[in-house]
């Protein structure tokens, strides 16, 4: 614009000058010089019709920068002489940095100072300088830094595909991935990074989709072979593209995937140990560890507060944090727990936390149950504990849809006083920030969403089911208890159907004649035909009932006997006639998104409530 507007602004100053404009009138002012008017207006007409043809358009040239894609910050760095020469300095304890003061950062919270990127620094946009917090405190620790600067190399490294990252859950793996994939975008490593979450049983076509979706790629069809070869296209493009794949639990093909490891394509993988991918010599695995004593002291300290220093907690604090083994999920959910407690419950924690697991919960969670157990008691309402088991729902990894939350939550009462969509929109946002601040909810990568970690998933699992084994209404929390793909006791199979071609999950509530089914969630395949009268068959009290996927062409009118409907969610399923649906007057929510419908009928009047 300095080119177009400052020139044009320029020749304006030049030409009505004070002197010509006082030299347009004659007579003292009285009357006017018709020679100097002419002789402006005709500079005047020519200006405006330049000023015209430079606004046309595709002359106008960018005045902002593009909107960056979701999960991404917009950032603006301020640098004097003095910050190219940035020093960043790890403490022993490994939490504190020493930035240039001259560098800021402008963020939507204000700014904040930074260290810029280098070869020895790197921090995430709109850290602090004083001692940064959670996830940024630990990858600032020695003991991860130097992995961290180990493993950056090795993506620079042609001759090392794959790499993977071992170590046991909660140890703080995909952690490290986001900071790598922060660090291979800033550094320019790559041109394009993806990332899919993987899963204890993997789904290809959502791994698919999730690395499509942060290429710009649209992958449409079910089947999975010409969906690898479109992805695999993407990926041979002759771009530097990072693909990092998280919490995989089996060797998985990449091949059949459509991510083959090349030149230009770079795997990363998390796993939990190193017996992967033994065949592939150019395979490079790096060991995450436990915490050093001092860094343990040091997480704990930034989770639980500078409180723990005190000559009254320190003892106690000491030996809280031996229970938590050094675990960063085990620490950071135990010291926000605790951060502002006084002494009793201190040492009341030290005694829960010292307890046996129970003998149903399995070997591989009895360190970590009793922690992550007595952090889920320390929330404060009975909502917070609702939801947090709520989102053990969800499969495995899978991004939750707030919205789902809010749809579920409210056709299920789950929270106290909640009479509205708004209201429960504010009451969710609310609950699930106050669960991020306790490190039992995480951010995703997808807008909208949240994640729950699968230890804590497990955990939250086994706690749910032997809540609701137990006859205590003195608990300050709802009862119920979920399943996954399995048939629950007294329900009738769904008949013709191959159970391989649909997922079930269902929550399941205690009443006074027996255990009762009030939510159910169906997730189809390839546009599933449900034989919805046999699969509904004895559910007579669901509040809640999600089909996705499915035909129901023929099949719809078994809604009828969902007399207690609350919420009902039939998205991208084949439905023609949902008259139906208007003899549903219990119901509040109502979702057909992605669904093909004929009209909308006139019954949909009878749904006042809605």
């Amino acid at each position: 614009m300095a080119g177009g507007c400052g020139e044009y602004n320029s020749r304006k100053g030049d030409v009505f000058t004070e002197e010509r404009v006082s030299n347009a009138w004659c007579f003292n002012g009285c009357c006017p010089n018709l020679k100097s008017r002419y002789y402006l207006g005709r500079k005047a007409k020519r200006m405006s019709l330049d000023i015209d043809d430079f606004l046309q358009p595709g002359k106008l040239p960018t005045v902002s920068l593009p909107a960056l894609p979701p999960g991404h910050v917009s950032v603006s760095i301020r640098h004097s002489e003095a910050s190219t020469q940035a020093a960043s300095t790890i403490h022993e304890a490994g939490t504190s940095y020493v930035t240039p003061k001259s560098a800021s950062v402008s963020t939507a919270a204000g700014t904040s100072s930074v260290t810029p990127k280098s070869d020895s620094a790197y921090t995430a946009a709109g850290t602090s300088s004083e001692a940064p917090k959670s996830a940024s405190a630990y990858t600032a620790f020695e003991s991860r830094f130097s992995l961290i600067e180990r493993v950056m190399n090795a993506l620079k490294d042609d001759r090392t595909n794959p790499i993977v990252i071992c170590g046991m859950g909660g140890i703080g793996k995909t952690t490290l991935l986001k900071e790598f994939c922060k660090r291979a975008k800033g550094e320019g490593i790559f041109n394009e990074v993806a990332m899919a979450d993987v899963g204890r049983n993997p789904e290809f076509k959502k791994i698919q989709g999730d690395i499509a979706e942060f290429l710009g790629l649209t992958l449409s069809g079910d089947n999975l072979s010409a969906r690898a070869c479109k992805l695999s296209e993407r990926l041979d493009c002759g771009k530097r593209i990072l693909v990092i794949l998280d919490d995989v639990w089996e060797t998985i093909d990449f091949e059949e995937v459509g991510i083959p490891p090349s030149r230009n394509c770079k795997i990363l993988i998390s796993f939990r140990n190193q017996d992967i991918y033994k065949e592939i010599e150019t395979k490079m695995n790096f060991f995450v560890g436990l915490l050093q004593p001092h860094e343990a002291w040091s997480l704990f300290k930034e989770m639980a507060g500078s409180s723990i220093e005190s000559p009254e907690l320190r003892t106690i604090a000491e030996q809280i944090l031996s229970e938590c083994d050094r675990l960063p999920l085990a620490i950071s959910a135990v010291g926000s727990a605790l951060k502002g407690r006084g002494k009793q419950a201190w040492s009341d924690a030290l005694r829960r936390l010292r307890r046996n697991s129970p003998q149903s919960v399995p070997e591989v969670l009895s360190k970590v149950y009793p922690i992550l157990e007595f952090s889920y008691d320390c929330l404060g309402t009975k909502d917070a504990k609702s939801l947090f088991l709520f989102c053990c729902l969800y499969p495995e990894g899978s991004d939750i849809r707030v919205e789902d939350l809010v749809r579920h939550g409210v056709g299920l009462q789950l929270y106290e006083g909640i009479t509205s969509m708004e209201e429960g929109r504010d009451h969710v946002g609310a609950l699930i920030e106050e669960l991020k601040n306790r490190s039992l909810l995480l951010d995703s990568n997808k807008k909208e969403c949240v994640k729950m970690h699968d230890v804590l998933r497990e955990v939250a699992l086994h706690i749910a089911f032997l809540r609701f084994q137990q006859n205590d209404s003195s608990r300050n929390e709802n009862r119920f208890f979920v399943r996954h793909g399995v048939k629950l006791d007294g329900w009738r199979s769904v008949e013709g159907t191959d159970a391989q071609q649909y997922t079930c999950s269902a929550l399941i509530t205690k009443e006074t004649h027996g255990d009762v089914a009030e939510l159910l969630l169906l997730s189809c395949r390839d546009d599933s035909i449900v034989p919805l009268e046999a699969a509904l068959k004895g559910m007579e009290k669901l509040k809640v009932f999600e089909i996705k996927n499915a035909n129901l062409l023929s099949t719809l009118p078994a809604l009828k006997v969902l007399e207690s409907l609350q919420t009902l969610c039939l998205e991208h399923c084949v439905l023609g006639d949902v008259s139906i649906i208007g003899e549903l007057r219990t119901l509040m929510i109502l979702s057909l998104r992605g669904s093909s419908i004929n009209q909308l009928p006139v019954s949909f009047r009878n749904l006042a409530n809605l």
